[in-house]
């Protein structure tokens, strides 16, 4: 992983995000939720890790 000079610290761990954290994507999906393999909506927070590039200034 590259870092910039400019860091005065090298980032560690990892960085999660949510999907569908807002009413409109949650809308725009809505009709795919429904269908396989889901069969509906998500009952709890979808996560994802993002990637390492995250860090890069």
């Amino acid at each position: 992983m590259n870092v910039s000079p400019r860091l005065p610290y090298l980032p560690t761990g990892t960085v999660y995000s949510t999907l569908l954290n807002f009413r409109r994507e949650h809308a725009l999906w809505a009709a795919r939720m429904v269908e396989p393999p889901y069969k509906a909506p998500p009952k709890a927070p979808a996560l994802y890790v993002k990637t390492a590039n995250t860090f890069t200034p």
